[in-house]
């Protein structure tokens, strides 16, 4: 049975979401799935992914996030048509807005699966064109079978797009792979103690916040440093923040980083600050590696998987306080830490990759009625 992955590029946690589920499919049921993917440029392609997907089909088209949004969809709409006429696909698995609108307009006769990986309705709040993406999703969105990682997005799903054939599967991690890259050599890990947080530097993690509340914490008195992994559009700003704060000796953006397992391993724990998420699997990933966790509890990953704060300490989003004393509380109470950090391993354990696997199976053989 071929399955088509379809996704703009493979940056970022869309792109994670991606590999985890070809890697789990041919891992726990290679005998019944072949996954394909579909790309529209390949700048985000590493070696490892050749291995990962029986095949790659690359458009060779960059998807812009300025004025020119107004024409290229059009001109990618024919391109993809023209691609679907030659990748025979039993079943086609969406991934991303621009997809999840796009190729249901080029193969509307296709079996397709939209999948939804934030609280779109923020998203749309925080996006050029929001409004008018919306009301194509309104459109679009209710026709399809929509899948999602948690049951926040799925309810945002509900009430603002109207969706209606809908099903919740939580993404699991490779915790073997994950603890296997994390004993690989890394550069420029700090020989202080730090705390770490991984993410684009967009407005969807709202570092500002982060920022200033660590600059708070140290204030009074946190000694451990701050590391930042990640690329995006928020650097200039960010770094401008930094100047500001005055805390250029004890943040260090790194930037990019295609392993960032051995900087989780050794940091003191995992900040994550966002506005909204989808599932926040970045969470996860640290926990599997008995790293405590401090999220914002933003719509509509990070309170599932920390289930209420039980397994890492949930505050408000946006709220400096609650967070410099969430990173204060975290480093200074070592009780606290040595229990979170046991907690994250067996709640990561119970989010494996292998029950993944069987839920998107039991999904793709429903939807294309063949018996198990």
């Amino acid at each position: 049975m071929r399955i088509l992955l379809a996704i703009v590029d493979l940056a970022g946690g869309s792109g994670t979401y991606c590999r985890l589920l070809a890697q789990a499919l041919h891992r726990f049921h290679g005998d019944q799935f072949r996954v394909e993917l579909l790309l529209m440029h390949d700048t985000s392609v590493v070696p490892t992914d050749r291995d990962t997907f029986a095949a790659i089909h690359i458009l060779g088209r960059v998807v812009h996030e300025n004025w020119r949004r107004l024409y290229e969809p059009l001109r990618d709409l024919l391109r993809l048509r023209r691609a679907l006429r030659h990748i025979h696909a039993d079943l086609v698995v969406t991934v991303g807005n621009y997809m999840n609108l796009l190729l249901p307009l080029a193969a509307p006769r296709r079996n397709i699966i939209l999948t939804v990986h934030n609280a779109l309705s923020r998203q749309m709040s925080t996006t050029r064109f929001g409004r008018l993406l919306g009301w194509m999703m309104h459109r679009r969105y209710r026709q399809r079978l929509v899948v999602a990682p948690s049951e926040g997005v799925i309810d945002d799903l509900r009430r603002h797009f109207a969706i209606g054939r809908t099903r919740v599967i939580p993404h699991g991690i490779d915790i073997d792979r994950v603890r296997a890259m994390a004993l690989q050599p890394a550069e420029s890990i700090p020989d202080a103690p730090y705390l770490l947080a991984v993410g684009r530097l967009a407005v969807q993690k709202d570092y500002p916040t982060m920022l200033r509340a660590y600059a708070a914490a140290v204030s009074r008195g946190l000694a451990e440093h701050l590391v930042i992994l990640g690329d995006g559009p928020e650097k200039p700003a960010i770094e401008a923040l930094l100047r500001q704060l005055g805390l250029g000796q004890r943040v260090h953006l790194l930037g990019h980083r295609d392993n960032p397992f051995p900087y989780m391993r050794q940091a003191r724990g995992f900040v994550l600050s966002s506005i909204f998420e989808g599932f926040g699997l970045v969470l996860l990933e640290a926990m599997a590696l008995g790293v405590p966790c401090i999220s914002t509890d933003c719509p509509s990953g990070p309170a599932e998987i920390l289930r209420d704060g039980q397994d890492g300490i949930l505050v408000p989003v946006g709220d400096i306080g609650k967070l410099a004393d969430a990173m204060l509380r975290l480093t200074s109470d070592q009780a606290l830490h040595d229990d979170l950090a046991a907690r994250s391993l067996r709640r990561a354990e119970q989010l494996s990759l292998q029950r993944m696997a069987a839920a998107y199976r039991d999904l793709f053989l429903a939807e294309l009625g063949a018996a198990p």
